[in-house]
């Protein structure tokens, strides 16, 4: 559990945060920046505060060497000339993981590169208290988004940031989770069954069950709510909808499925180790469940209508094996990833039209879960699934999949500022994470209604 992070107080100050949505978008005009001290002599690195909020602001890391990123340029990082000018226009040669741990857990994952060799993460706290501010150079000469280079991009590791103390919103009060309802913040509505629910991670309140909470933090949605999580099954009534619902894709949506019939049979244990079925079928009162491994998304496009029409609602994903390494089919350029994936999704939503009024479909896609840089394997396969690749194709694949109809989840998001709590490095079995993932594919299968 966190140490004790701020004093709750009885009335809240109008500018405190309040578990906002974290995309900030009207920054503040001014900022007042103060340097953070630094491991290394090849950046200068500020904490940027907006004048207009206590809770936003942006990491400034800077290159002292502003000639590098120019001489970068001329590094052949893709043979698609729309990607080469957008991994250098958003990207930049370098790569870095901003994390805050303290009053929220919390990663940046959406960040600008500007001219003059400056990256800029913007930040929007969702709490108020003590942050601790970490940051990790871990890729250089664009090796995070290089789709020509056919070997594993050297992971760096190399600490600029430790541990800096940072306050959010002095004097107001810290908020705390219960897992069900947030502390000291009125109801909301109901999140978005269509896109995805952004949210934040934090601390557990110290009264919650032991088994709620292993990392001392816990995933609440901004602004909105779940109704129907199914923790010991409190909405059994649902269960007595027919459903018929097929999960393909990888180990990630594998490990979902597993969790979520557990969850479904009333178990409140945490998984201990990762199945490794291919297929399976699991009935829970009158829904039934399947799941059914297809990485590369061929098996899918080859089944017809009637095969299909057995399935009210499709939850899938793609992209862990397209990103790993050559051993295992991967080191897919951007262009071969979106084109199978567009080929695919047209596939579903041909499928989705032709349905019967009586027969619908409900599409949904998982997204794309972060990989650990530190996996131990990603060296010897020459493993291609960095910050920077994975979180670009998680924005394109989820704008594709949003301009067709299809229901999106955050599952990047989730996974991306608890990377080090997955137990292989890879997957989020029997953690706080995969609790989330959770949550979020249940709020958009909508068991308690019928389809």
């Amino acid at each position: 559990m966190p140490d004790d992070l701020g004093v709750e107080s009885s009335s809240k100050d109008y500018s405190c945060p309040s578990n906002q949505i974290k995309q900030i978008t009207k920054p503040s005009e001014v900022y007042t920046c103060a340097s953070i001290l630094t491991n290394s002599t090849d950046f200068r690195i500020s904490a940027c505060q907006a004048s207009d909020s206590c809770n936003s602001g942006y990491i400034l890391i800077e290159r002292t060497d502003q000639g590098y990123c120019e001489k970068a340029k001329a590094i052949a990082i893709s043979n698609n000339p729309t990607f080469t000018e957008q991994f250098h226009t958003l990207d930049g040669p370098d790569s870095f993981y901003v994390n805050f741990t303290g009053a929220e857990k919390y990663s940046i994952y959406q960040w600008s590169y500007e001219d003059g060799c400056k990256y800029k993460f913007p930040y929007q706290f969702s709490n108020a208290g003590t942050v601790f501010l970490n940051i990790l150079h871990v890729y250089k000469d664009y090796d995070g988004v290089n789709e020509v280079f056919q070997d594993w991009p050297p992971y760096l590791d190399s600490t600029l940031v430790s541990r800096h103390q940072m306050e959010i919103c002095p004097g107001c009060p810290t908020l705390t989770s219960n897992g069900s309802v947030r502390e000291n913040i009125p109801e909301t509505q109901e999140c978005d069954r269509e896109g995805s629910t952004h949210g934040s991670w934090l601390p557990a309140s110290a009264n919650i069950a032991q088994n709620l909470s292993t990392s001392g933090y816990l995933w609440e949605p901004s602004d909105c709510s779940y109704p129907d999580k199914f923790r010991g099954v409190d909405s059994s009534g649902c269960l007595e909808n027919p459903r018929s619902i097929l999960f393909f894709g990888d180990s990630q949506i594998r490990v979902m499925y597993d969790n979520l019939w557990r969850r479904l049979d009333g178990s409140t244990a945490r998984i201990v180790k990762m199945e490794k079925f291919l297929d399976m079928r699991k009935e829970i009162g009158n829904v039934v469940l399947w799941h059914h491994k297809d990485v590369f998304l061929e098996d899918i496009v080859s089944r017809d209508d009637a095969y299909l029409m057995k399935y009210d609602t499709i939850v899938f994903n793609f992209a862990q094996w397209p990103a790993s390494g050559l051993v295992f089919g991967g080191h897919w350029t951007t262009d071969r990833f979106l084109n199978v994936l567009d080929n695919a999704t047209d596939f579903l939503v041909g499928v989705q039209s032709r349905r019967p009024k009586d027969k619908p479909l409900r599409l949904v896609w998982q997204g794309i879960h972060a990989f650990s840089m530190k996996n131990i394997y990603s060296k010897k396969r020459g493993d291609w699934r960095t910050i920077n690749r994975l979180k670009n194709w998680n924005r394109l694949a989820e704008n594709m999949a949003r301009s067709k109809g299809i229901r999106t989840m955050n599952s990047f998001e989730i996974t991306y500022s608890m990377l080090d709590v997955s137990p292989d490095n890879a997957h989020y079995f029997g953690t706080d994470v995969e609790e989330a993932v959770v949550d979020e594919v249940l709020h958009k299968l909508d068991l308690c209604r019928p389809i």
